[in-house]
């Protein structure tokens, strides 16, 4: 009786030393060349210690602020902006200083 108290404490015991991620994560594969792995894996070490899965996070939060705000600009009846219009609002909406052009 004693091993069988031994392995479920054991058993028991390493289950909650496994550390979970934050929140619900769902694991997926892709296929880039040798050029756009080196820099994404650099650019993930710069600004993510390492963690090209938090660099992914990242894109995709910046695609649905992108996303979200042509959505709001269509409701507004904007026409769809160039990308230095898109530029410039960027730096408007951010608080940096755009480069205008002085007539």
């Amino acid at each position: 009786m004693s091993a069988l108290r031994h392995r479920l404490c054991y058993n028991r015991c390493m289950k909650r030393a496994v550390s979970k991620r934050q929140g619900t994560t769902r694991t997926m594969s892709i296929s880039v060349d040798a050029s756009t792995e080196s820099v994404l894996r650099s650019f993930a070490e710069r600004h993510f210690a390492g963690n090209v899965s938090a660099l992914v996070s990242a894109l995709a939060k910046e695609l649905r602020r992108k996303e979200a705000m042509a959505w709001l600009l269509a409701r507004a009846g904007v026409p769809r902006l160039s990308a230095e219009e898109t530029a410039t609002l960027m730096a408007e909406i951010e608080g940096r200083p755009s480069a205008r052009r002085v007539a």
